[in-house]
């Protein structure tokens, strides 16, 4: 015997509240289960910054979530500021009214919100050729800002990140092009956190140069008190400005 809508209802709806009631207790499971962990090299979770990245500055993402972003550097009289925390960057000829910023790039170069390059405190300890995936916490020495200009071709500050053989990029004068080093920095922010940083290309998709890729994530705090130098010494070697075609 077929039985009616009427008689049916009753138990499709303690059917359906069932089910709501598994699907809730399945989504507090799965949400656990996405906790990011440092296990595993900080690879657990993954964030796509692209566009502005906006967000509340000093915020940041969660321990072990990997940030990457590619940034607009084609400009040559633009700096692009970037927040680590927030991923936000904010473009601008002269230094803005930003405190929150650390890092700003401009075609290959990269410098500090802190030292030569900026008023703020940031500082970048370089971990040379390090797996990316194994840093998990912020080492205690050495930190450095950004000295000033050297003996090279430019007026431009001497930076921790483009200084010598443990800046981001080697440079090849037969084609004129940059490739990423596999290095690896922790930079101090301005809110005095700290997170690891890879500097992955200078090219984007098509081939074109001036767009940055950039990958970091947050790592737990030093343990004991941090260990600062002098700032970074004048960079005695090749300059990538002094070839006939810039990069």
């Amino acid at each position: 015997m077929t039985k009616s809508p009427a008689c049916l209802a009753p138990v499709l709806t303690l059917a359906l509240a069932w089910a709501s009631a598994s699907v809730g207790s399945g989504c507090g499971d799965l949400e656990a289960e996405g906790e990011p962990s440092l296990d595993g090299g900080g690879q657990s979770g993954l964030i796509d910054a692209g566009g502005d990245g906006a967000g509340d500055a000093g915020s940041g993402p969660a321990l072990g979530v990997v940030v990457q972003k590619q940034v607009d550097t084609t400009s040559a009289d633009v700096w692009v500021y970037l927040d680590l925390e927030s991923g936000e960057t904010r473009p601008s000829a002269t230094a803005p009214d930003w405190p929150a910023w650390d890092l700003k790039l401009q075609r290959f170069k990269l410098a500090v919100n802190g030292g030569a390059s900026g008023a703020g405190r940031v500082q970048v300890a370089v971990l040379g050729m390090t797996d990316f995936a194994t840093v998990s916490r912020a080492p205690r020495e050495t930190y450095a800002a950004d000295g000033p200009d050297g003996a090279d071709s430019d007026l431009d500050p001497d930076t921790v990140l483009s200084n010598g053989d443990m800046g981001w990029y080697e440079y090849n004068s037969m084609t004129h092009a940059l490739s990423a080093r596999p290095n690896v920095y922790v930079v101090r922010t301005n809110e005095g956190a700290f997170f690891k940083l890879a500097i992955d290309s200078y090219y984007n998709a098509a081939g074109s140069s001036g767009y940055l890729q950039l990958r970091w994530a947050a790592v737990a705090q030093p343990e004991g008190t941090i260990v600062s130098r002098d700032p970074v010494a004048p960079d005695a070697g090749v300059d990538a400005t002094t070839s006939a075609s810039k990069p």
